[in-house]
């Protein structure tokens, strides 16, 4: 870069001369990027407390602008890469890096044990945030335990379901690089369903209640 540049940034009576010449200018000179630009961007690059928000602002329009330039990216790697600080050492906190975004263990888990979870989706619309949260941590417990994860559509509700869900929640389960042990639907299990539930009736530890819905959600709402 050109010394001249460089001895142009160091004197901020320069820098707001140069700002008032930009405020109704793209570039330096003329209609077009210039050696000018090239030389005063690149001394720029190396004095960061010119970039200071809000002191030149019509200086920062014109650093921004060039530097979204495609031109300018192979100059920005190489000259302003020689005006970054050097990291500072992290101090050690006494835990491994990796160990910082671990989540907490299982409580009643044993060593040795396995761990079988389930992500249960009502294919009825699309996953949203909280989805991805509940899947992420199933995912996350079953690798860690070297067990398991079910997916299982909830597929009891078949007036708000729709197959274009079913397909779109695989599909963002692919997006997400979430690999499950087995996928199945609750449908697939009515029949064992139903058996179970004889047999809770006929044990007396479950009732049909065929209430009708009108009064069901009076009930409820009392």
């Amino acid at each position: 870069c050109s010394s001249q540049g460089e001895s142009l940034v160091a004197n901020r009576d320069n820098l707001a001369l140069l700002n008032a010449h930009l405020s109704l200018r793209t570039f330096i000179c003329g209609f077009n990027v210039s050696i000018a630009d090239i030389a005063v961007y690149c001394a720029i690059g190396a004095n960061s407390w010119v970039r200071q928000k809000g002191e030149f602002v019509h200086l920062e329009r014109w650093e921004t602008m060039l530097s979204s330039l495609p031109s300018f990216s192979e100059i920005k790697a190489k000259h302003f890469a020689k005006a970054k600080k050097p990291a500072k050492a992290k101090k050690e906190t006494g835990k491994k890096q990796d160990d910082v975004a671990e989540c907490p263990p299982l409580p009643d888990v044993k060593d040795g044990q396995t761990v079988v979870t389930r992500f249960p989706p009502e294919p009825s619309g699309h996953l949203h945030i909280g989805h991805a949260k509940a899947i992420f941590l199933n995912q996350y417990y079953a690798q860690r335990y070297n067990g398991k994860l079910l997916v299982r559509f909830d597929d009891t509700n078949p007036s708000k379901e729709k197959e274009e869900y079913e397909h779109g929640i695989i599909e963002d389960l692919k997006t997400l690089n979430i690999v499950p042990h087995n996928i199945s639907w609750t449908s697939d299990h009515f029949d064992y369903l139903n058996e179970c539930a004889k047999k809770l009736i006929v044990q007396g530890d479950a009732y049909m209640d065929d209430t009708n819905p009108d009064d069901m959600k009076k009930q409820r709402d009392e």
